[in-house]
């Protein structure tokens, strides 16, 4: 086979030898150098462009969490103030309250006080009920009223 023919049939520079390649002229290897370059330049500012674009990205991102963080300061500022003023209440409810308090348990104590001199006084009426008139709980009618004649005391 010829070498045109090796060469069209393994591809472009198939049947170059490397002694071959480095007779190149000076133009084409600054032409070669050249386009490497280019491509390396072509590739660089891809990635540029990407660069800038995730960079976009994350400001826009920033700016959306700044938003949200602003938006938990101020509910967490409402939220500070309005667990002040529930404690400022709270502290002032025992001053409002106490009196009131004391009040109503020396209410309670005059009630009770009463009421246990009345479950005492009952109990005696229905003993002397009881004694004088034979009246007895048990058998007393709810149907018919209790008759006797009324008690005037010596």
């Amino acid at each position: 086979m010829s070498s045109k023919l090796r060469s069209k049939s393994m591809g472009p520079g198939a049947g170059t030898s490397p002694a071959e390649k480095l007779k190149k002229s000076q133009g084409q290897q600054m032409k070669d150098a050249g386009l490497e370059i280019q491509g390396l330049i072509e590739r660089l500012e891809v990635q540029v462009k990407e660069l800038n674009i995730s960079t976009r990205k994350d400001k826009e991102g920033l700016q959306e969490f700044d938003r949200h963080l602003g938006a938990l300061k101020e509910e967490k500022r409402k939220i500070t103030a309005d667990i002040a003023a529930k404690e400022k209440y709270l502290a002032s409810f025992e001053e409002i309250i106490k009196p009131l308090d004391d009040q109503f348990n020396n209410i309670e104590g005059f009630l009770k006080g009463h009421y246990d001199s009345a479950k005492v006084k009952y109990d005696k009426g229905i003993k002397l009920l009881e004694r004088e008139f034979d009246y007895h709980r048990m058998y007393r009618r709810p149907d018919k009223p209790f008759f006797g004649v009324p008690f005037k005391p010596k």
